[in-house]
């Protein structure tokens, strides 16, 4: 299903090409039927896999709140040091609901059957590093090469929190409201080596690492891949 995802958004992307702001926008939008479209059809496969529940437990909603603060304050202090054109409020209202899509799609195929299916055959760690590399070349298109090192990170983040026994609808709901938050600043992101990408990049890394699922810290629920539901 990723493979078919990247198929079509590359389709879109060749005869969609992007000449404004708002033209990226459109095609960004409309790009939400494919990824909702994908997460449906992963959904029913798990019917079948019964490997990664698609579920959002109400009573982890404090601790999805505080382990997802972190990741959201560091995204929000590299956009905000955005520059060029600012999306309208119509945009911002949009753009959530879009960004919304993007984290059910991503979260459920990379922290989800993918995650779990690694996590059979490799340690704990390799099986979050795998699904990540391949989670950052995922976003070929979409995402420069040089903001892949972001990407991994962050991807590890929300791997890391899954094995911690947060839930994939959690992990999609912060994953949405921090791509949601690009659209409150300028549209054009810092450079991807520049003082704000390096801070992003230096306390993702921290986090990361601060919350690794090792031994007696691991959710024991997770900790498994037939549990890792």
């Amino acid at each position: 299903m990723i493979c078919a995802y990247i198929f079509v958004r590359g389709c879109v992307y060749y005869f969609s090409p992007v000449s404004s702001l708002e033209s990226w926008f459109v095609r960004d939008t409309w790009m939400s039927i494919p990824r909702l479209s994908a997460f449906g059809v992963l959904l029913l496969l798990n019917r079948r896999w019964n490997i990664a529940a698609f579920n959002m437990p109400l009573r982890d909603g404090s601790k999805a709140a505080r382990m997802g603060f972190v990741p959201l304050a560091l995204w929000i202090f590299f956009f905000r040091a955005g520059h060029g054109q600012s999306f309208t409020v119509a945009m911002m209202i949009i753009g959530f609901f879009t960004s919304l899509a993007a984290g059910l799609f991503e979260e459920y195929a990379f922290r989800g059957p993918l995650l779990s299916a690694l996590s059979h055959r490799f340690s704990i760690f390799t099986a979050i590093v795998l699904s990540n590399v391949l989670f950052a070349a995922y976003h070929i298109q979409a995402q420069s090469i040089r903001f892949w090192p972001i990407v991994f990170l962050t991807g590890v983040i929300y791997a890391n929190l899954r094995f911690r026994g947060l839930s994939i609808g959690w992990l999609a709901l912060i994953h949405g409201i921090t791509d949601a938050c690009f659209f409150l600043f300028p549209s054009i992101n810092p450079k991807p080596f520049g003082f704000y990408s390096l801070v992003l990049q230096a306390g993702l890394l921290i986090y990361a690492v601060v919350i690794f699922p090792r031994s007696g810290v691991t959710d024991s629920r997770y900790n498994k891949p037939p549990e890792l539901n």
